[in-house]
Parts: structure tokens; sequence; C-alpha cells
């Protein structure tokens, strides 16, 4: 009994209790000057409406007299929000200094990983990249060149392809020996895990809010509906998998002009400008209900 009394005394000893350690907790993201306005403003707008009106309709409300707001008014708002994004920027600094992983982020790259090579389409448009610009108008549509380049590749026979399987298998043997060096030296490389899905017999799966806005798609993404079916079309039979399509379209991405992306770009912000503001009413709805 004594034995137990004193393992209770050194278990709730103030001294054991300053050891434990308080798990990080990532900072919230900050308000915008209208999520601010709205709080300040949301039930004396409520509070003007009928009570029978639908509750959706007082971020209407609101949204009509943020529109009106003097700018005198609007700008101390903004001036909270400003801060408070200045705030939120040192705590992320602070967060992540204190060995903290924000939501989202993206592992760096080891440098020290080899890099992977070159497929032999890949080294034919190097080698052929310049003549295969010149030989096109400045203003034609958005992924010509690598139509016009995926048309030459596939004209080549047997012969002229050989020089460039032989310098791709060069480069692979290379590869495959710098990886063996570098996992020999105690190397990592850390493979991306899909989730696993567990079963959800007898469950009831928690499915999307459907009053929740659709995320926009990016230029890449608006660019790839454009040109899948066109760059499946031009790669081998035997490599037309969506995997294929998709390692091959962000080839072509990468090396696209900016000219050619601009009008995707465009697209890509007016759809993101939609939905943040279709979010800042849901986000607010939710808040309010």
């Amino acid at each position: 009994m004594e034995g137990l009394l004193a393992a209770f005394a050194l278990a709730t000893s103030p001294g054991l209790r300053l050891c434990q350690v308080t798990p990080l907790t990532p900072p919230k993201r900050p308000l915008s000057a209208w999520m601010l306005w709205l709080g300040d403003h949301r039930q004396s707008i409520r509070d003007s409406l009928p009570a029978e009106v639908p509750y959706s309709e007082t971020f209407k409300e609101a949204g009509r007299r943020w529109q009106c707001l003097e700018e005198e008014e609007k700008e101390k708002y903004e001036k909270l929000a400003s801060d408070e994004r200045e705030a939120y920027k040192q705590a992320v600094q602070d967060f992540v200094a204190a060995g903290g992983v924000m939501p989202g982020a993206k592992p760096k790259r080891d440098p020290a990983i080899p890099k992977k090579p070159m497929t032999s389409y890949m080294l034919f448009i190097h080698d052929h990249r310049q003549e295969i610009k010149d030989s096109l108008p400045l203003d034609g549509p958005a992924g010509q060149f690598f139509v016009e380049a995926g048309k030459r590749w596939s004209a080549l026979d047997d012969s002229a392809r050989e020089p460039y399987k032989a310098r791709a298998e060069q480069l692979r043997a290379a590869y495959l020996k710098e990886m063996k060096d570098f996992l020999a030296k105690g190397g990592v490389i850390t493979e991306k895990k899909r989730p696993v899905r567990k079963r959800t017999r007898g469950k009831k799966v928690q499915r999307r809010d459907p009053l929740e806005p659709k995320k926009p798609q990016t230029a890449w993404m608006l660019w790839l509906q454009e040109n899948r079916e066109q760059i499946a079309a031009e790669l081998p039979t035997d490599q037309r998998s969506m995997a294929d399509v998709t390692q091959e379209a962000g080839r072509r991405w990468k090396v696209l002009g900016a000219k050619e992306k601009v009008p995707f770009l465009k697209k890509a912000d007016a759809e993101k400008a939609k939905y943040l503001k279709e979010m800042q009413e849901y986000e607010a709805f939710l808040a309010g209900s």
C-alpha cells in the first residue's frame, strides 16, 4: 500500500507535470476583412430582417452592406485583417521552427536523390526543340509544339529511334547505379502512399456537405482537360494508361511557354476568385448557424 501511495505521489508531483510535453498545435488561419466585419454585424443585420426570412438572406444583406460600406470603415477592418495575417505568418514560422508541420505541407525533396532519366521521346524533343519551335506560327493554339513533336516522333522509323533508345538506356543504367549508391550510403526515399480506405460496412459514411462550394480547377487541370485526348493519341498504344498520360502531360506543361499558359492562368484566377467569395459566404453561414 505504501508503495502505491509513493508511486501516486511521484506521478502527480509538480516537477513531473512540468516535464510533460504539450503537443504542438498549428496556428489557425486569419479571418479576412469581410469576415471580421461580418462577425461584428451579423446579429444586428439578422435582427433587422423579418423573423420569417431564411438565414441565407442575412448573408446576402450583409454582402450588400459590405459593398456599400464607406472606405474609411472598410479600411479599419482591412487593417485588422492585415495585422492578423502578419501575426499568422509569424506564428507559422514559430510553429515550424519548433518542429511542427503545417497541415498539407509538402516535404522537401532531398537534393541528393538522383533525378529520374529522360525517356527516348524526351531526348528527341530536347534535340529538336528549337527546330520544331521555329517551324510553328507564333499565334498558334496552345500545345501545338507537342502536337508537332508527337507527329515527328511517330513518323520516325526504328532505325531513327534507335540512337535515342540507346541513350535512354545509358541514362537509365547510370540512374540505377546512382540510386544504388545513394541507398547504400543510407539515403532514404519517402514514397507517397495512398491512404488506405477503411471498410465502412455497417457504418455511416460521412459525406461531403452539398452546400460547400467545389474547389476551383488549377490552370494545369484546365489545360489538361483540353489536351488529354490529344496527348493520349500521340503516345504508344501500350503507354496510354491514365498515369502515363498524366505523366506526359506534366512534362509538356512544364516546358509550355508563358504565352501559351496565360489563357489558362486567367481562367483559373477567375474561378479561384469566385470560389473564395462563395467560401466566405459558406463559412459565414456555418459560423452563424
